[in-house]
């Protein structure tokens, strides 16, 4: 055998596809090092994200500012709430703005001084609603409701002109003992299921009867 030829073979004379499986694999380079956050840096980001969120509050406290001066106008003269946000191209929160309204006094009073001058608009479109005026076509019903609707707005916020409030007057008799007296049963009766009298009874000394025994 020729030993010669055996020990002239070596991995470099090896086809390509098989020195791949013969060559050593590659190391992997070392995973880098955890840098632990020391407590400077979250300080800082805890610092930072308030004052974005401070930032935040800020713009929207002046958008609602600037959008409410303007849905003021808007809601004397009629319109509603909540179509009014729909318009605005800032998408604002209904609930988010209603807060803000009520969260300031004078705020809140502006509101609902615009909405006593919408209630006295709504006050004159009445007359047109009930004429059919302003829609010939309109069912009675639907017509109905608009005024009966408007009217329920009408009394919550203008309630001293247009609230439903409804006084008792109530007047009593006073009926003496001696009146008592000279009364049926059936005067009694009805004076006690009326309920528009009253008994007045006098200061009266108690006098002793005596016995009959004595």
């Amino acid at each position: 055998m020729d030993t010669t030829q055996l020990s002239d073979t070596s991995p470099a004379q090896l086809p390509n596809w098989l020195a791949d499986f013969t060559s050593p694999p590659e190391p992997s380079p070392p995973a880098p090092d955890p840098t632990p956050s020391t407590s400077t840096e979250v300080t800082l980001s805890k610092r930072e994200q308030a004052l974005i969120l401070a930032q935040t509050r800020k713009l929207l406290h002046l958008q609602f500012e600037n959008f409410f001066e303007h849905a003021l106008g808007d809601l004397a003269d009629g319109k509603s709430l909540p179509a009014l946000i729909k318009d605005d191209a800032r998408n604002f929160n209904p609930a988010q703005f209603m807060r803000w309204i009520l969260g300031d006094p004078t705020r809140r009073q502006r509101y609902y001084d615009a909405l006593e001058v919408q209630s006295e608009v709504m006050f004159t479109e009445l007359a047109g609603i009930a004429d059919a005026t302003d829609n010939p076509m309109e069912d009675t019903q639907r017509s109905a409701l608009r005024i009966k609707t408007r009217q329920w707005q009408m009394g919550v916020s203008n309630r001293k002109r247009f609230g439903d409030i409804k006084q008792l007057d109530v007047t009593t008799e006073v009926v003496d003992r001696e009146a008592l007296r000279t009364m049926t049963t059936e005067d009694l009766k009805r004076m006690a299921l009326s309920g528009e009298y009253s008994v007045v009874v006098e200061d009266a000394t108690m006098v002793e009867t005596p016995d009959a025994d004595s």
